[in-house]
């Protein structure tokens, strides 16, 4: 039953990526998925955590929104917290990212999404081919059982 419940959560955080590297916004995804925008952007950083990215839920929040062109001024509105916090929270993104203004964020943030995105495809491309190594192993053996002669 875990093993059931990892891969349902899996599943989830895949499509959140999926419809993230698409240029929907976490609130689209929500309302898509219906799913609370909180639980969009927990499963959204983790995922992205659990593939190497190297940001903070928050810091993801303060990426995707200045991706999307909004200053911190802005951002400091939409999600609640003072413009000085959202500006130290660029700073480290951008120090993260390797971005020197808001254009090369944007890029950056967007880049390490579609790595990330990549790592997950590879992922899944080596699964689904252990998947049908066992499923050949698995008709071979009932080839077999099937051939030999019953006593």
């Amino acid at each position: 039953m875990e093993d059931h419940i990892g891969t349902a959560l899996k599943a989830r955080d895949e499509q959140i990526l999926t419809l993230s590297a698409q240029g929907l916004s976490s609130r689209a995804i929500a309302h898509r998925l219906s799913l609370s925008l909180a639980v969009v952007k927990h499963c959204r950083a983790g995922a992205l955590l659990k593939l190497g990215a190297p940001l903070t839920g928050r810091e993801q929040e303060v990426a995707e929104l200045a991706a999307q062109g909004l200053t911190s001024a802005e951002i400091s509105q939409k999600i609640g917290l003072s413009e000085r916090t959202i500006e130290v929270h660029r700073y480290r993104l951008m120090k993260k990212l390797g971005a020197r203004n808001a254009v090369e964020l944007a890029l950056q943030y967007h880049k390490m999404e579609t790595e990330a995105l990549h790592a997950q495809i590879a992922e899944l491309q080596a699964n689904v081919a252990r998947l049908e190594a066992e499923a050949a192993v698995l008709r071979g053996k009932s080839e077999c059982a099937a051939a030999s002669p019953t006593n």
